[in-house]
């Protein structure tokens, strides 16, 4: 399957995704890696996204220099009404895009804007 109109669009988050105390709404399983300023969390929507960045730069994580947001997901996410929808195939939902796909999507996409 190398066309994303046969690909399957699921919602990012789920039911019981929260695995850890103290939860940011919004921003799945956020947590500090302890000792450094590095922050880990699911893929959050759009307010928590805001949600985070407003944890770490208030009173429990003081903001003293600037932010860098990666993200390192393997699949494209787009947001839909602030939520993450992630594209999967329409037999297997639960197994993520592998990268010879993701491949050729891209470089579809690059021969379009060309």
């Amino acid at each position: 399957m190398g066309d994303m109109a046969n690909a399957a669009c699921m919602a990012d988050g789920f039911d019981r995704i929260q695995k850890l105390p103290d939860p940011v709404t919004g921003c799945p399983n956020f947590r500090r890696v302890p000792g450094f300023k590095v922050y880990c969390c699911g893929q959050p929507t759009i307010a928590g996204f805001e949600n985070a960045l407003n944890k770490v730069c208030g009173d429990t994580y003081p903001k003293d220099g600037k932010i860098i947001w990666f993200n390192l997901r393997q699949e494209p996410d787009v947001y839909v009404n602030g939520e993450p929808i992630c594209a999967r195939h329409q037999t297997r939902l639960e197994s993520m895009l592998n990268w010879v796909m993701l491949q050729e999507i891209l470089q579809k996409q690059m021969k379009l804007n060309s």
